[in-house]
């Protein structure tokens, strides 16, 4: 039998509970290309995000400059670390360049192109 959460009524409308969570705690192995770099006690039940943000505590990178691999599978921020790591307990952290994660940004908001613009702007207001 599966287990669905109970529902509840609010304004009238029945509504079904999250699921829930089941704390499971357990070590992630971190290693980077040069060798092994912390362990971090983490909630398999939580994303590869809040799993970035512990190792970031404890090895000095900052999430957003990381890169999870497991089993040669980039990891999404987005995915559950228990459906990610697939049993495994060690992870492979590329860091990844600011500088190149900022203009990646910039290029998907189209920053760069109304950077460019106005620098055209302003270059055609001084002649």
């Amino acid at each position: 039998p599966s287990f669905a959460p109970p529902t509840r009524r609010r304004g009238g409308v029945k509504q079904r509970s999250p699921p829930l969570r089941v704390p499971c705690a357990g070590s992630l192995q971190v290693v980077g290309l040069g060798g092994f770099l912390c362990t971090v006690e983490v909630d398999l039940a939580a994303s590869v995000w809040e799993a970035q943000l512990a190792i970031a505590k404890t090895a000095g990178i900052p999430a957003r400059e990381q890169s999870l691999l497991c089993q040669e599978r980039r990891l999404a921020s987005s995915e559950l670390l228990q459906d990610a790591l697939a049993g495994e307990h060690e992870v492979t952290l590329v860091r990844c360049d600011a500088k190149v994660l900022a203009m990646k940004a910039a290029l998907r908001t189209g920053a760069t192109a109304l950077e460019r613009a106005r620098r055209l702007a302003e270059k055609h207001m001084e002649k």
